[in-house]
């Protein structure tokens, strides 16, 4: 039996957008009789498609490429600092990680456009300095939320705080009526921290999570299964 030749005849390159980020798709026709889809690690779209393709083939990209890529940018975003790959997901928004290391000064983190700089003493401390960011910058930005949905719920929440966790995404505080977010909250897109926000007000009517309290969630976020979901797929960075 001949060995047969399934080396690359021609191929086609172009890029899918994702959640506002961008995927380069290499097609590749060969001598072969079925299409195959994957993607690598580093997120590249890899298409193989028979000489002899078909209109069904081309229905089975259309209808599982997006899929692949969905699965592959939820992955992703769980791992939401990469010191390595250097990005990091703010507000479900990729951003470029531009690192500067410099002894003897003092660590500096800032953004510009769809980078964010970090200024350090060494690659050690980079998600340390990076997650005092996250906490400092967004936490005026979730006590004028929890206010504006308090308001709208009309719940009474004292105050806000916002630190690293694990196990929870926010707690209410009912001694004091107050609440704590999770500072990787940060990562996800503001729909989903708008849901969590909603979600530890509710506490304030309803301890338990019964189905009176879903109810008064689904009234002020009627996405919030879809936002419950992405949160429990979660996985650490």
């Amino acid at each position: 039996m001949g060995i047969k030749n399934t080396k690359i005849v021609n191929s086609k390159v172009d890029y899918l957008n994702y959640k506002g980020n961008d995927y380069k798709r290499i097609v590749n026709f060969k001598n072969v009789k079925n299409t195959s889809i994957k993607i690598s690690s580093n997120g590249i779209l890899k298409i193989t498609l028979p000489l002899t393709y078909t209109k069904n083939d081309i229905l089975f990209i259309e209808k599982n490429q997006f899929n692949i890529i969905e699965h592959f940018h939820n992955k992703l975003i769980y791992k939401k600092i990469s010191v390595e790959n250097k990005f990091v997901f703010l507000d479900g928004k990729k951003y470029k990680l531009n690192i500067n290391i410099v002894e003897k000064k003092r660590a500096k983190v800032w953004i510009e456009n769809t980078i964010l700089y970090v200024q350090t003493s060494s690659k050690e401390n980079v998600i340390k300095n990076i997650e005092k960011f996250i906490k400092n910058f967004y936490l005026d930005k979730w006590i004028n939320r929890m206010i504006y949905y308090s308001d709208l719920m009309n719940a009474n929440i004292n105050e806000l705080k916002v630190k690293k966790m694990t196990g929870s995404w926010g707690i209410y505080h009912t001694l004091n009526s107050s609440i704590t977010l999770n500072l990787k909250l940060a990562f996800f897109s503001e729909d989903v921290q708008n849901y969590v926000i909603i979600h530890e007000i509710a506490h304030f009517f309803q301890p338990n999570h019964s189905n009176r309290f879903w109810e008064i969630v689904e009234k002020y976020d009627g996405d919030y299964k879809k936002h419950k979901k992405e949160l429990k797929n979660y996985a650490e960075y």
